[in-house]
């Protein structure tokens, strides 16, 4: 049977017939770019008409039928949409968290290092400057070291419909569905710039390992050259991977063979295919092939804004109950517990000496200086053990990563020299207890801390959403609610009960809310639902007061 994995959408655009709509450019929006976009423009510009359609395409590539698709055909020649086209995207292969490929017949060689040293790109058959550039080379610091490459891949899809009109250019015709696929790459080449052993004044070298990396990053994007014809099978249930090669190829080789020297080329990272996938590497087999099935997008609609029905009442209370102060102190506590715990346990798993060194297997003595100079750098303490060393120099990255750079630091949280040699424990720096404010109505924390609850807890995420709105919230829920306080519940309720990496479109937020709610809302989805992204179109400039930057015109125009 297949596996399904579930893309989530990172860019579309539409385009309306000009003669209908005075439209001379396509919509087109980045969501990676712009997580959260505005959509702004006269009534019956095209604003809901656009996340109309772009909601019944994702739906129909989420679970087609052709009853689906031919209310969406009906809605693209009727209402003049000329075509639209989405992006999906999934992660396969990440060397930061050493997942393994998730995809069983595609993998990385060996040697995922590529190029690392000026030697071997000399040596190497493509542009050497460009690696040098990429990956710091050019740098001519004494003591530069190139450590390790870390690499993020995604898988594309693109989707694209086309409105085809009849000769005649009346209302009827077909919708032509399109596909394309497509890998992306982002790599990164930590560079390490040491400073001479022996010459460490406190205060001059960093205190914390990041200070003394460079990082140089770039990207790939490697497309197919044309969209092809999508059969049935290719909307709904679809392996991944070129069929074949593109037009203006003249081998006759298999497709993927042609993308493998194509990634080698443009990335200096070599891939294979894994020896169980079949000679003839079967992408289109479904016995072996990964399938896709799309995280749908959520349109949230005027009509069903001001409805809270007793269900409502209780998954809500049953929801941020935990958290009504005083005594939501007590599950704030223990949510941030357990997010410590896990903190240590990630980087207890990924320690490595190779971090520390050079980026190769180091001898016995260099663990040993190595470990010392992290040491003194860190102020883990002296005359510790390995294991010892690795449970502070855990304790001390899950601690940067709970509470930001310099907290430690500033909150003497961290003061290991107390610590006798076999006596520490990782527990003991546990996140400090997090009070509530009665005054300002808000749990005390480091914004970081408060980011990585936000990320954590769906429930957490809903109540810090509410709170910024709704006074009360903190005490109890009341028995009757405003116009204004049953939209945003009914907005915010089922923000959070989507899944994580949906696409929400909201037709205008602003309905029954004050302009200080207004004013709010943006940096309120943006901050308690970092996991989603947001498509929403307004007619009100307090929503878009300090987001000038999200903003897109409906029509769209070739201006910059």
């Amino acid at each position: 049977m297949p596996v399904f994995l579930e893309p989530s959408l990172t860019r579309f655009s539409v385009k309306l017939r000009e003669d209908i709509h005075d439209w001379s450019e396509e919509l087109t929006v980045d969501l990676e770019e712009f997580p959260c976009s505005i959509l702004t423009g006269i009534n019956a510009s095209g604003k809901t008409l656009s996340m109309g359609v772009l909601h019944q395409l994702c739906d129909l590539l989420v679970d087609y039928d052709e009853i689906k698709k031919e209310r969406l055909t009906n809605l693209a020649l009727q209402a003049g949409i000329e075509e639209v086209r989405v992006r999906f995207e999934y992660e396969w292969y990440s060397s930061e968290r050493e997942e393994s490929s998730k995809l069983f017949w595609f993998g990385l060689k060996e040697d995922i290092s590529g190029y690392n040293s000026p030697e071997e790109l000399q040596q190497s058959s493509t542009d050497s400057e460009t690696y040098r550039r990429r990956l710091g080379s050019d740098l001519v610091e004494k003591d530069v070291r190139y450590g390790s490459r870390s690499l993020n891949s995604r898988i594309i899809i693109d989707f694209e419909a086309k409105a085809i009109r009849n000769p005649d250019d009346s209302f009827d015709g077909e919708l032509q569905l399109s596909r394309r696929d497509g890998i992306s790459f982002d790599v990164h080449q930590r560079i390490s710039i040491s400073e001479p052993r022996g010459h460490h004044e406190p205060g001059t070298i960093a205190t914390i390992p990041t200070p003394r990396f460079e990082g140089r990053t770039f990207r790939e994007v490697i497309l197919e050259d044309e969209f092809r014809l999508c059969a049935t099978e290719d909307l709904h249930v679809s392996g991944f991977g070129p069929m074949r090669l593109s037009k203006s190829s003249k081998s006759n080789d298999f497709a993927g063979d042609a993308w493998r020297e194509i990634l080698r080329e443009r990335t200096g990272i070599a891939f294979d295919y894994m020896d169980y996938a079949g000679e003839d590497y079967f992408f289109e087999d479904p016995n072996i092939m990964l399938s896709f099935k799309p995280i749908s997008t959520r349109l949230l609609t005027v009509e069903g804004a001001y409805k809270i029905d007793e269900d409502t009442r209780k998954d809500l209370e049953r929801d941020i109950y935990p958290f009504f102060a005083p005594r939501g102190e007590l599950s704030v506590n223990l949510l941030m517990e357990a997010i410590w715990t896990e903190l240590v346990k990630k980087h207890r798993m990924e320690f490595s000496f190779r971090r520390l060194c050079d980026d190769h297997r180091p001898t016995e003595r260099e663990r040993q200086e190595a470990m010392e100079d992290w040491s003194e750098a860190l102020d883990l303490g002296s005359s510790i053990d390995e294991e010892e060393f690795r449970e502070r120099y855990c304790t001390t990255l899950a601690i940067f990563e709970m509470y930001g750079v310099n907290y430690s630091y500033d909150h003497g949280l961290v003061d290991f020299e107390d610590v006798p040699a076999g006596k520490f424990h990782w527990d003991d720096f546990g996140p400090e207890p997090i009070p509530f404010d009665e005054q300002t109505l808000e749990y005390e924390m480091p914004e970081k801390a408060r980011t990585l609850l936000i990320e954590s807890s769906r429930e957490f995420a809903l109540f810090h959403s509410l709170s910024r709105f709704l006074p009360f919230i903190h005490e109890i829920i009341p028995e009757h609610f405003s116009s204004g306080q049953k939209r945003l519940i009914n907005l915010l309720l089922d923000i959070s009960l989507s899944p994580d990496g949906s696409t929400i479109l909201i037709d205008e937020p602003e309905l029954s809310m004050h302009i200080d709610w207004q004013e709010k809302m943006v940096s309120s989805l943006i901050e308690s639902f970092p996991k989603h992204k947001f498509i929403l179109a307004t007619h009100a400039p307090s929503m878009v007061k300090d987001h000038h930057d999200l903003i897109f015109s409906v029509p769209p125009s070739g201006e910059t």
